[in-house]
This record gives C-alpha cells, sequence and structure tokens, in this order.
C-alpha cells in the first residue's frame, strides 16, 4: 500500500515531458585566418534536461568562399536559458568536416548567446575553427 502511494506521488512530481525542439538554423561567420566567409545551414534537435537546461546537437551543411568549398558542420550543444527571459546562451563543441581543403576534419568550438523571440532566435556567435577563430551571425526557425 505504502509503495503504491510513493509511486503515484513520484509520477506527480516528475515533470512533464516534452517534445524536442527542432530548428532550421542559418548562420553567416568570418573565419579569421583563411578570411573567408562560411555559411552554415544547420538542423538543430535539442531536449530540455531541465527547465533552464537543454542538450541537443545540430547538423547540416556549409559552403566556404575564397576558395568554395563544402562541407558538413557537426556540433554538440548545450543550452542555458535564462529563467523569465528570452535570453540563452550555448556551449558548442564538434568537428566541422570541409571537403576537398586539405584537412577534412577541423575542430570547432564556440559560444553563442542572443534571444528567442518566439519562433524566431537571433544570436551571435564566437568560436574557433581550426586553425582560427570565427566569429558569426545566426538566426533559427522553430519548426
Amino acid at each position: 500500500m505504502h509503495m503504491r502511494l510513493v509511486v503515484v506521488l513520484l509520477m506527480l512530481a516528475a515533470p512533464a515531458a516534452r517534445a524536442a525542439d527542432v530548428r532550421l538554423i542559418l548562420g553567416a561567420d568570418y573565419w579569421v585566418d583563411p578570411q573567408r566567409a562560411v555559411f552554415p545551414l544547420m538542423l538543430g534537435v535539442g531536449a530540455q534536461a531541465s527547465r533552464a537546461l537543454e542538450l541537443g546537437g545540430r547538423f547540416g551543411a556549409l559552403i566556404t568562399t575564397s576558395p568554395n568549398k563544402v562541407g558538413v558542420p557537426l556540433d554538440f550543444v548545450l543550452r542555458v536559458e535564462v529563467p523569465r527571459s528570452p535570453l540563452y546562451i550555448e556551449g558548442l563543441v564538434g568537428p566541422w568536416l570541409i571537403f576537398d581543403d586539405g584537412d577534412l576534419v577541423r575542430a570547432h568550438a564556440g559560444v553563442g548567446f542572443g534571444a528567442r523571440l518566439g519562433a524566431i532566435s537571433l544570436g551571435l556567435e564566437a568560436a574557433y575553427l581550426t586553425p582560427s577563430g570565427s566569429i558569426g551571425l545566426r538566426v533559427g526557425f522553430e519548426l
């Protein structure tokens, strides 16, 4: 009898399950050392680990300029949403593959911040993309 009561209380206390967040992310970056622009188009997926913490990943396609190369960005994402605010901060890390560029796998690690405005997110990202830093803009659309 007591065990059933404990199970019922635990079920009532558990947070409600929420569907994963899915967003389409457009980016425009300036990659400092090779002096190139990088334009990623990514699909981001995240699941709430707690009220303010989201764990996820993003993947997609990218194109660079001067010279034009294509690639695949892959990142793990840890996103913290500021309570009672549209603001967020996120940490990113993962390999970015740039084809036909000498070094196929490039390390990517960065920090982003911005605001979620309804179904749209606007943000900035500062990162290290082997062999140097990059800075960019992000626009995300909730799907």
